[in-house]
């Protein structure tokens, strides 16, 4: 790990998204306490899924296992989100 680089709570240097995912913030309200639509969430799902299956090949053989837990934890926030949303 780099010195400029940090970890999170949990000891992993992805935290939510790897650090080369170009917009955090837009990604930040998962953690409000306000809940958005059925349909925003079902959204962000999708991305985490897409943004996933283009940048599986590129991350580092031995960094995939600790990609991958962190692509399957913000799919479980967002089925999560999704579960507790409103209706559209």
């Amino acid at each position: 790990m780099r010195h400029t680089e940090s970890r999170n709570q949990a000891g992993s240097r992805w935290g939510f998204f790897p650090p080369h995912t170009p917009t955090r913030s837009s990604w930040s309200w998962a953690t409000s306490r306000s809940r958005a639509s059925r349909k925003s969430a079902e959204w962000c799902l999708k991305s985490v899924d897409q943004c996933w299956s283009h940048k599986e090949r590129a991350i580092r053989p031995s960094e995939q296992e600790e990609a991958r837990k962190a692509y399957d934890l913000a799919r479980r926030a967002y089925q999560k989100i999704r579960e507790e949303s409103v209706d559209d």
